[in-house]
């Protein structure tokens, strides 16, 4: 970790050393820094009543967490948003066990500048401390944050700075219990990038869980809105999409049915042979053959 890397987190979430935070990854801005623990604790997290300088949220991704709130416990809870203000002491209780959260610390005079533009809705700095649900788009701001911190390409810098603004009212948003607007055309964008990873991980195992978590949507909801989009419940789809891979490869490939079944994301020739013959009332080798036979035939009638 460079050291001018290692200052920014200090200003952020006061004294820390390299060693404390050997199993966290960090991505930091000016005024906001993403860590999230991996293979192991943060040293500090555990650390028995230190305090941040700044607002604290911590998105959970479990309920086996418990934190020391001001001598009071709290647990987490999976897929809530934990806030805590500047200056509480606190501190994680270390279950043995990697934990699973990602949090966000934010100086406090750049939250309270954007807070301040909430004056109307009825919220007391003191109130702040307590579990939020977060809004469906947080996760992916996070990880557009994290992503752009790695790359160092040119404006990276505009870009956190401006990603950092967008969490920061997004967190707000949350806590005054805004609602969040969708509407179609946010739709029909999920969707797309729905159907794109679809389209792009066929010989992967994928599920509509999976691929409603990427979109930031539960199971249900999300099929609801792959079939009105579509016409198709999204097993549906991917099953027809996988198909018409199969049917693509046995036209121009050389390669044996159980190697199309795998490039295709079918576990086995037999699985696939099933699904072929169900939807296309042939098997696999015998699609094959028939067009390999209307190709010659093709070719004969043009010489």
């Amino acid at each position: 970790m460079k050291q001018e890397e290692l200052a920014t987190i200090n200003h952020l979430v006061g004294s820390v050393s390299e060693e404390q935070l050997r199993y966290v990854d960090c991505y930091v801005g000016c005024d906001l820094g993403v860590f999230m623990p991996v293979a192991g604790p943060c040293f500090l997290a555990i650390t028995p009543k230190h305090t941040h300088p700044t607002y604290m949220f911590v998105l959970m991704f479990d309920d086996e967490n418990k934190f020391i709130i001001d001598g009071q416990v709290v647990s987490s809870q999976s897929g809530k948003l934990f806030a805590l203000a500047p200056g509480i002491p606190h501190h994680e209780v270390f279950s043995g066990s990697a934990p699973r959260y990602i949090a966000i610390m934010i100086n406090a005079e750049f939250f309270e500048l954007h807070l301040a533009k909430y004056a109307n809705y009825s919220f007391q700095h003191s109130s702040l401390n307590g579990i939020y649900t977060p809004s469906p788009n947080l996760l992916t701001l996070l990880q557009r944050f994290m992503e752009e911190s790695g790359t160092c390409l040119p404006g990276f810098e505009d870009i956190i700075n401006a990603l950092s603004v967008e969490i920061c009212h997004d967190l707000i948003r949350s806590i005054v219990k805004l609602p969040v607007k969708t509407d179609p055309i946010t739709n029909r964008l999920e969707i797309s990038k729905a159907i794109t990873y679809i389209h792009t991980n066929l010989n992967e195992k994928i599920t509509v869980a999976q691929i409603a978590r990427m979109v930031n949507m539960s199971t249900s909801h999300f099929t609801r809105l792959f079939k009105m989009e579509t016409g198709e419940t999204p097993l549906t789809y991917l099953r027809k999409v996988r198909l018409e891979r199969v049917k693509k490869l046995l036209t121009t490939s050389n390669k044996s049915i159980t190697e199309i079944a795998l490039e295709s994301g079918f576990n086995s020739s037999a699985y696939l042979t099933t699904a072929f013959l169900k939807q296309y009332h042939l098997t696999p080798s015998a699609y094959q053959k028939k067009f390999r036979k209307a190709e010659k035939y093709k070719n004969r009638v043009k010489n």
